[in-house]
């Protein structure tokens, strides 16, 4: 667990990975997969699929959702 704790601290998101997560978020909400308090399980697995297609990252919903946090 502390390699997983390690590589999770020393994530440093790109500015094309941060429009990725952005814009999927923004289409899964568009797909009504948004609720009052926040995005739908679907929608984060969405988010992490396109990362991981589009800049070969591998993350964890919370990585996602601490992102999210931070620029919404």
């Amino acid at each position: 667990m502390g390699d997983e704790l390690q590589r999770m601290a020393k994530l440093k998101w790109s500015d094309p990975a941060t429009q990725t997560l952005l814009k999927t978020l923004y289409e899964q909400a568009l797909e009504g997969e948004k609720a009052e308090n926040g995005f739908k399980k679907k929608a984060w697995t969405a988010a992490r699929a396109a990362l991981k297609e589009m800049h070969g990252l591998e993350l964890e919903a919370s990585q996602l959702k601490s992102k999210w946090a931070n620029v919404s």
